[in-house]
């Protein structure tokens, strides 16, 4: 899913390649929109979102949770099958890089994905917190 101008989100079908050796592929099963910068893009445009070139079609989302359905030979710490959090767009299928700071969390047993896919957005009110120095209960 993508956006050709704002207020305008467009479909298109895409072929998912195999995973590198660094990458996994992912299908998603559900993709948060952000109500900040998602919502701004929409409404505003690409320069709203960050983007210095002003391209209108953009790629947008970075929260989903899914099911790893292959693993590039030199990925370890994820299989097939296992549920995830990662950062990607808004999209059936994702291919994440597996590096070292690749937001990417293992979904545990008990957690459905509606609530998993809001781990990204806890962590952006956590890391807010710190920021602010202020400590939880203040």
């Amino acid at each position: 899913m993508f956006s050709s101008a704002p207020a305008r989100v467009d479909l298109e079908s895409f072929e998912l390649p195999a995973p590198a050796a660094n990458q996994i592929a992912v299908r998603n099963t559900r993709t948060h929109v952000s109500g900040g910068s998602e919502s701004n893009f929409l409404r505003f445009g690409p320069l709203s979102y960050g983007l210095k070139d002003n391209n209108p079609r953009t790629n947008i989302g970075y929260m989903g949770v899914g099911t790893v359905t292959a693993v590039g030979r030199d990925v370890q710490g994820f299989a097939v099958g296992d549920r995830v959090t990662t950062c990607s767009n808004h999209a059936s299928h994702a291919l994440i890089d597996i590096t070292p700071t690749t937001m990417i969390e293992h979904v545990p047993d008990g957690v459905n994905d509606d609530d998993a896919g809001f781990v990204f957005l806890a962590g952006v009110a956590l890391h807010a917190v710190r920021r602010a120095q202020l400590q939880i209960g203040q």
